[in-house]
């Protein structure tokens, strides 16, 4: 059987709770069209609802403990903090496994698809691709690219996302990265044959984080997605199948929970007092930091400033206008904190080589961590402490729980991986978000201003041939998405995926529907196994994570 053509469109954090009523306002009228010839459903996340592991999880079928990527960092050799890249995702990637097929593939702007892998057709990398990484598969499209669109761009500039005080220039910015994203694709759809085509908008991600507390302009943006949706649509062409997906939801953010400070308060943390910025010189030139910045962080340190000690000492109100305009070279010099972990008194802390969304607490096990103080036959049992006091958790304030569930690892996950997964996670209660700040004034803080996090229920929609119209799914796994994607395309699952095939997404009686799902086993390799070289552009990657409030 010949495999079917279909464009998978993602939106990073779009959510229901959003698009419904601005479908039924008759805003949206492109998404109503699908919601009415098509399937849609509540599509589950991973847990945490994080962007990464999310996307490799789509794009695998497997779990975090199968295809190894649990957060936008991994430990290296050294154990401190690199980020990911596609070759540290094991297992074949959906386009990867169908150019070994003999399938043709378009991907552009999927998270964690730098350095791009060679397929057959094109890939455009998107989140974490470093400013002047080579981006594109081939090489030479990139060129091409360029001549498309006015000059090709991954991610918006940094000036528009880092505090959004003009929110008209964010909402431009963000349109005009998408527009020039949408371009590229559809040029890509007219210049060569292909079978499966994905374009990934990251802007309704950016603009929930940065603009929850403004409805309205965020019902602007979803309007604009709307208008390059039907763009999209009818290039598609007949006969072919149009798939939407988020790789989470979005919901209000009220509180932040200071974890360490709340670990200090347990007699289970400890920090001491930076003298200098004690951070290895050979680390912070692998981090692309040049002599002159590490001599300023040094002298910086040595006086007592730092990011925190601004946080705490300015009103809230005023901490986004000095991010506004104090310059990224001068915050990139700025330690973090005047304060660092104290390992021979610290026993489990909130772990930076996590970001905030994995909600990750790490236990300082000997013979793991460098300077571990617990020993392997306490392991258990502190962690068994730690989740009982986390479950009794109150917010001072309401007295409600701040905490609704934590986890082991290996509750979670399992897999060859499961080893590199956080000790503990943790699920709080909706609107709280974890923040690894030392020296807290409090361990739980209203926000000033509402802003926007992640919720584990994304959105999935489907339409085409074969596909169930109007109907809606019980709840489905982002990593259900590929191997129903597979079958309904005509072809085997890899076998090793855990998602499954949703035999609900086809109309009954179809060719689809009645088909045994068959699995194969994979013939591509399952990673390169080797990381990327961190270069001088690896701080502008971690700076738009701390815009985004990923990390501190």
């Amino acid at each position: 059987m010949r495999a079917r053509k279909v464009i998978v469109i993602g939106f990073d954090g779009a959510t229901f709770d959003l698009l419904d009523p601005l479908v039924q306002a008759g805003r949206l009228p492109t998404f109503a069209q699908l919601l009415a010839t098509g399937v849609r459903g509540k599509l589950m996340s991973t847990m945490p609802p994080a962007t990464i592991p999310a996307w490799p999880t789509f794009m695998t079928g497997k779990s975090p403990g199968q295809h190894g990527v649990f957060d936008f960092f991994k430990r290296d050799e050294h154990g401190e903090r690199r980020l990911v890249s596609s070759r540290d995702i094991h297992g074949p990637t959906l386009w990867r496994y169908l150019s070994d097929h003999g399938h043709r593939c378009i991907v552009l702007n999927v998270p964690c698809t730098y350095p791009p892998e060679p397929i057959d057709g094109v890939l455009v990398s998107g989140m974490l691709t470093p400013l002047d990484g080579d981006y594109v598969f081939p090489p030479e499209m990139a060129g091409q690219l360029d001549n498309w669109t006015g000059g090709y761009r991954v991610s918006p500039r940094e000036r528009y996302v880092r505090s959004p005080i003009d929110p008209p220039a964010l909402i431009g910015e963000l349109r005009e990265v998408s527009d020039i994203q949408k371009k590229a694709f559809l040029k890509l759809l007219e210049a060569a044959p292909w079978t499966l085509a994905m374009l990934m908008f990251r802007a309704t991600d950016i603009i929930q984080h940065k603009l929850w507390h403004r409805p309205d302009d965020i019902a602007t943006l979803y309007e604009f997605m709307d208008t390059a949706l039907a763009e999209i649509v009818a290039a598609a062409g007949d006969g072919t199948s149009i798939w939407l997906m988020s790789d989470h939801g979005f919901g209000p953010q009220t509180h932040l929970f200071y974890v360490n400070q709340w670990l200090r308060d347990q007699g289970w943390l400890a920090i001491r007092r930076k003298t200098g910025d004690t951070t290895d010189e050979t680390t912070l030139a692998r981090r692309g930091q040049s002599k002159q910045a590490v001599a300023a962080r040094r002298r910086f340190a040595n006086l007592g400033l730092s990011r925190d000690l601004l946080r705490t000492m300015l009103p809230r109100s005023l901490q986004s206008l000095l991010k506004r305009l104090l310059p990224r070279r001068l915050r990139q010099w700025l330690p973090g904190s005047r304060y660092e972990l104290d390992p021979a008194r610290t026993v489990v802390f909130g772990d930076s080589r996590f970001t905030t969304e994995t909600q990750a607490l790490r236990i300082n096990l000997q013979g793991r961590e460098k300077e571990g103080v617990v020993e392997p036959g306490e392991y258990e049992d502190l962690r068994s402490a730690v989740i009982q006091a986390l479950r009794t958790l109150r917010d001072p304030e309401t007295g409600e729980a701040v905490v609704e569930e934590v986890y082991k690892g290996e509750e979670l996950f399992a897999g060859p991986y499961v080893q590199d997964a956080p000790d503990l996670i943790l699920r709080l209660r909706e609107g709280y978000k974890m923040n690894l700040t030392f020296g807290a004034q409090e361990y739980v803080a209203r926000l000033p201003q509402v802003g926007g996090c992640h919720r584990q229920d994304g959105i999935f929609m489907a339409m085409g041939p074969d596909i169930s119209a109007g109907g809606e799914l019980s709840e489905l796994s982002i990593a259900d998405v590929m191997p129903t994607l597979l079958h309904w395309m005509g072809m085997a699952v890899p076998a090793g995926c855990d998602g499954q095939v949703r035999q609900d997404v086809f109309v009954e009686g179809s060719e689809p529907a009645g088909r045994a799902v068959a699995y194969q086993e994979p013939t591509v390799p399952e990673s390169s196994g080797v990381a990327i070289e961190e270069d001088e552009d690896d701080e502008a990657v971690l700076s738009r994570l701390r815009d985004l409030g990923y990390i501190s």
